[in-house]
């Protein structure tokens, strides 16, 4: 009997050896992808919605986490450089917002383009700029975005046409003397046969004389110089619940869904329009219903694989001919409208600091990540320990570059090139 126990033993511990074993190596060989649940969504007038279900790779998540992470630390940076008053002007953070944007670009395609307000650094890192570059613009120096001349609301990049100063601009009617939308143009340079085959189609949709000034959406103006030119792609075009009430939307609504135009209104509703709750300055908060000819998507802003997958969605739903789409994601800013702005005047310092412990947008995906086995609490630390070190370096460098010459302020102004002076488009690498 007591030689059947002392074998019993044995084996048992000989599983549990193996088991440890086991679990040691799918702790350090954790799986490639994993599949997870996604918020629920609301629709309107619309017969099928985004998957409930996607699944996510490791190396996914590593990027996702990394640039969420990336771009709370420069805007923790950008605060700190304003409280030690180097950035001169205005200073709007994206703190707490990092799934919508981070989701976003997640979910287009190259070739696709966006365009947003004022609160724009952390879309400028997504889009692929560098937070060296971001920094360097806040603080007034050549290596800026803008070469130090535009500032925290005007940063421009590659498909991104800011960075808008206007609330709402970025949407709105703008006066031009030429027989196209003046973003189509910049994007395109159509040739004089273009130009020409451009002047017939104004004709026809617009039905007025060309001698007179176009009052077009800037961001459906993207998105039809791609319609135009046949391109498989949509335009981002993104304002705040605080925009969301100003004519030039509706405008752009209509236009958009006239021409059938392959653009997604996204409203970031962050809750407030400055200091004011998104429930006391709209008669409807729910901004996805506004446009009533317009199908609308909500989704939670602060789940950045839902926002991957609703965009996804409302792309391939663009791309089958149905025309704009608007989009609602639901989200929330940790520091004040700007950084002269406490934000705690109109909420409550407890209301933001239960955001942050029960619907951080990082938190959340990193914990969702760590329970799917893609990564270890050991290695998000990484990430961000390697983050924050970049960022501090990059802040540091910003300060050592130099100002921009007084001569720069005439550089990209005229539309005529002016002797000894560049002219340069919307990319800051597109200098003739």
């Amino acid at each position: 009997m007591f030689g059947r126990r002392l074998r019993c033993f044995e084996l048992s511990k000989r599983v549990n050896s193996l088991l440890q074993r086991s679990f040691s190596v799918g702790v350090r060989n954790h799986a490639e992808s994993a599949t997870f649940n996604l918020s629920e969504y609301k629709r309107y007038m619309l017969d099928k919605e985004p998957p409930k279900q996607t699944v996510c790779s490791k190396e996914e998540a590593q990027n996702y986490i990394e640039r969420m992470v990336r771009i709370r630390q420069m805007e923790n940076a950008c605060s700190n450089l304003y409280k030690e008053r180097k950035v001169r002007g205005f200073c709007h953070l994206y703190a707490g917002q990092e799934a919508v944007g981070v989701g976003i670009e997640a979910g287009l395609k190259p070739g696709d383009a966006m365009i947003t307000s004022y609160r724009c650094h952390g879309l400028m890192v997504t889009r692929g700029a560098s937070v060296l570059s971001v920094i360097s613009e806040l603080i007034g120096r050549r290596t800026g975005a803008s070469m130090g001349k535009g500032g925290s609301m005007h940063m421009y990049y590659k498909d991104f046409y800011g960075g808008n100063g206007i609330v709402g601009a970025q949407s709105s009617p703008r006066e031009i003397s030429t027989p196209m939308l003046s973003f189509a143009i910049i994007c395109n340079k159509p040739s004089a046969e273009e130009q020409q085959s451009l002047d017939q189609f104004i004709t026809r949709n617009l039905a007025c004389p060309l001698r007179y000034y176009l009052y077009v959406p800037l961001g459906a103006g993207v998105a039809l110089a791609m319609k135009y030119r046949k391109q498989e792609n949509v335009c981002v075009d993104m304002y705040g619940d605080g925009a969301a009430n100003q004519g030039q939307v509706f405008e752009a609504f209509n236009l958009a869904k006239l021409w059938k135009l392959p653009v997604i209104f996204l409203c970031e509703n962050n809750k407030y329009g400055m200091g004011t709750a998104d429930c006391r300055s709209s008669a409807c908060i729910d901004y996805y219903t506004r446009a009533s000819y317009i199908p609308g998507l909500w989704v939670n802003g602060m789940d950045v694989l839902s926002v991957r997958e609703a965009i996804r969605f409302c792309r391939d739903w663009i791309m089958e001919g149905n025309g704009p789409i608007v989009f609602e994601a639901e989200t929330y800013r940790y520091f004040g409208h700007s950084m002269s702005d406490p934000g705690t005047s109109y909420r409550t310092r407890d209301e933001v600091d239960l955001v942050r412990k029960q619907r951080d947008p990082i938190n959340l995906f990193c914990q969702s990540v760590v329970s799917a086995g893609l990564l270890t609490d050991a290695e998000i630390k990484e990430i961000n320990a390697v983050v924050k070190k970049e960022v501090a370096q990059d802040s540091d460098q910003a300060e050592t570059n130099p100002e921009p010459d007084v001569e720069l302020a005439y550089e990209h102004v005229h539309k005529q090139p002016i002797p000894g002076f560049p002219i340069r488009g919307c990319d800051i690498l597109d200098v003739h």
